[in-house]
């Protein structure tokens, strides 16, 4: 039977975010095909990848881009934005 993967847990409440795991180095600089993107600007370069700034740039900048498209979509359909 084959051994399935299963991805590591996922902290169970927000208790399990502290300070030092916000600070824990995620990669020790970002790799060169990534040195163009919006984390990049807010890291500096050579800088390394924390849990926080996967989180601030990563999440936040994903959901901004949400944000865009439901705001296209609205207006597409003749309603006002949602941020303005």
């Amino acid at each position: 039977m084959p051994t399935t993967r299963h991805a590591p847990p996922v902290a169970a409440t927000s208790a399990d975010i502290t300070a030092d795991r916000l600070a824990e180095v995620v990669l020790p600089q970002l790799p060169p095909n990534m040195q163009n993107i919006f984390c990049a600007l807010v890291i500096g370069p050579g800088a390394p990848l924390r849990r926080l700034d996967v989180l601030e740039c990563f999440v936040y900048q994903h959901g901004l881009r949400h944000m865009g498209e439901v705001e296209h979509g609205r207006a597409l359909v003749g309603l006002g934005g949602m941020t303005s």
